[in-house]
């Protein structure tokens, strides 16, 4: 195992390559898939590797001076792969491949259905920004066949948002049965598509926040999907929500996103002061997840490239001060408080879709000095080109 410190979590002299492609979202999906694949193909095939630092045996260290226990990751050490290319055959192996090279286990990938708005009952598969089923496939093959075992991540999107309280966070069917067997309908699909493909954990939701306080909604949903799928199955609640969700006996680990304010700066926030908000969060949910019998599993935990991530990182739509230390220091911040917990099942992080570099100011970490930071933790092995001096 390769420890990833001293050199690569420093910002200083790094030098990354790629262009900043905006927030995650349609600006992500529009600035990434409007390039040629073959771009996404050369970054991805260099052939001058190498691993980056020391042997971990000797030290374990995240930044210069300051010790660490040796890395306990949890079982699901976890990336997110958005399929959110416009061009319907694009291929997502070399960013797959990448993901396997920072010692992830587990790649869960992301694939977006849409409403109209957020009364909709009816979903779709937009033309643009849902991957195919075909393409789906096939990166689930491509993921197994690197050793990756996969999560299989369905989220709502809503087409018409006049406020931003418009989300899927805040649905209200005109019609709540209709909607229901319309998302069961889905999520059959999807469960038959997993177990099929030897999908190793499927989400039977992600932040239905008005409709996961409804038990009666979700179960249909949930024997449906039992009945053809087989694996392990999860819901992944919003993080100011995942108390009031009621369908946790539904499933087998307890999903949540990771999105929690862990400091009150808005800049200027060190690694001690994220560790000391994270530390009370970790009593917490130790605590509530114990009562439940059941394993954690972060779903997202994601901070955009800017000053003051660590503050709001639910933000997508943030448009502040490029700060590539802040997301480093963020993910430095998560790793020390939840190394070796014992209720932590996994752990994913958001999102590695994306150019990435040191102009993007997103919540990918491709090219950044964060992605050093998770590869010690994962174990894995980050070639030195990614950082060119």
């Amino acid at each position: 195992m390769k420890a990833f410190v001293t050199a690569v979590a420093v910002t200083t002299g790094l030098l990354l390559a790629f262009v900043w492609y905006g927030s995650v979202g349609h600006s992500a999906v529009d600035a990434m898939a409007s390039a040629p694949p073959d771009r996404a193909r050369l970054a991805a095939a260099s052939p001058h590797r190498g691993s980056v630092g020391g042997d971990a045996a000797a030290s374990h260290r995240l930044i210069p001076g300051i010790q660490v226990p040796a890395p306990r990751p949890p079982a699901q050490k976890g990336i997110v792969l958005g399929l959110y290319s416009e061009d319907p055959g694009w291929d997502y192996q070399p960013l797959l491949q990448e993901i396997h090279q920072t010692g992830a286990n587990y790649v869960s990938i992301v694939v977006a259905y849409y409403l109209a708005d957020i009364h909709a009952v009816r979903i779709t598969r937009h033309p643009r920004y849902s991957a195919p089923d075909s393409v789906l496939v096939r990166t689930i093959r491509q993921a197994h066949r690197l050793g990756l075992r996969v999560m299989l991540f369905p989220i709502l999107r809503v087409l018409y948002k006049p406020t931003p309280q418009d989300w899927r966070g805040n649905l209200a069917p005109s019609d709540r049965t209709a909607l229901q067997r319309a998302y069961q309908d889905l999520m059959t699909h999807l469960a038959r598509l997993a177990q099929k493909n030897g999908v190793e954990v499927l989400s039977v939701g992600s932040e239905l926040s008005s409709l996961d306080v409804d038990p009666d909604w979700f179960r249909p949903v949930v024997a449906s999907v039992r009945r053809y799928y087989k694996g392990v199955l999860t819901y992944s609640a919003n993080w100011d929500h995942y108390d009031k969700s009621r369908i946790w006996d539904l499933v087998d680990q307890v999903g949540l996103c990771a999105y929690f304010e862990i400091t009150s700066k808005e800049t200027g926030a060190t690694v001690s002061d994220m560790i000391a908000g994270w530390r009370v969060l970790r009593r917490k949910l130790d605590q509530w997840v114990a009562a439940r019998h059941k394993k954690l599993l972060f779903t997202e935990v994601g901070y955009m490239s800017q000053q003051g991530a660590a503050h709001a990182p639910w933000n997508e739509g943030a448009m502040r001060r490029l700060d590539l230390e802040e997301q480093r220091r963020a993910y430095e911040a998560f790793i020390r408080v939840w190394n070796g917990d014992e209720h932590l099942a996994g752990a994913y992080f958001w999102n590695w879709y994306g150019w990435g570099g040191s102009k993007d100011r997103s919540y990918t970490p491709r090219r950044k000095p964060a992605v050093a930071t998770l590869a010690w933790w994962y174990g894995g092995a980050v070639p030195k080109w990614w950082f060119p001096r």
